[in-house]
């Protein structure tokens, strides 16, 4: 089955997916234009919105949607500043999942490669897999917490994630922040803070990447 969130075009797919997050329900075909139609909440009529296929002017139209999906009364009272810090925070949660995935996997791939030089090293593989323990045992801690913290991350999370899906998420996550951040006033000061949130978060993102190419 076909994601019924999903669109061709980036800036509707990001409108809806603001939508999905703020509960609305999942678009539904129309039956005139072969596009998409989008209800809120409570199904009124005032806040319905039209997905085309192909909709002229798709930046500012996926702007101006987003915008009455925010002002929509049927949905939780969350404030533009709420939305970023709270989308800060879930891809923060993801590339610390990712970084502890890494440190898992760098873990398994040294406990190999030592198993591989065994023969003949016996002595130093003991000292070596000792070693090993203590990172394996900060590594299930790290993972015990991330387990606690499950609820915090995004929506229909699965157990299993590679670090690349991860990192991911997290990079669609802070490309909503950077446009929820173009529309809001930037001499607050939660405004500064969370551009300094991005982009620490966004070098994360381009840390990791590196690091995932050379794997």
């Amino acid at each position: 089955m076909s994601d019924p969130w999903h669109h061709p075009h980036k800036e509707c797919r990001e409108t809806l997916h603001l939508a999905k997050e703020l509960g609305w329900p999942a678009p539904v075909k129309a039956s005139n234009h072969g596009g998409l139609v989008l209800n809120c909440p409570e199904s009124d009529p005032g806040c319905r919105l039209r997905f085309y296929s192909t909709p002229k002017g798709v930046e500012s139209w996926a702007r101006n949607a987003r915008r009455k999906i925010k002002q929509c009364p049927h949905v939780a009272d969350e404030t533009p500043f709420d939305r970023v810090e709270r989308l800060l925070g879930q891809a923060e949660r993801l590339l610390v999942a990712a970084e502890t995935e890494l440190k898992r996997q760098d873990a398994a791939n040294h406990a190999l490669e030592l198993l591989a030089e065994a023969d003949g090293q016996l002595d130093q593989v003991d000292r070596e897999l000792t070693d090993l323990e203590a990172e394996f045992e900060a590594a299930a801690t790290a993972e015990q917490q991330l387990a606690a913290d499950r609820d915090l991350l995004v929506e229909d999370q699965e157990d299993g994630w590679t670090p690349e899906e991860f990192v991911e998420k997290a990079s669609f996550g802070l490309r909503t922040v950077r446009t929820e951040l173009r529309d809001l006033p930037a001499r607050n000061p939660r405004h500064q803070a969370g551009t300094e949130r991005h982009d620490a978060a966004v070098a994360r993102v381009t840390s990791l990447r590196a690091r995932l190419e050379c794997l």
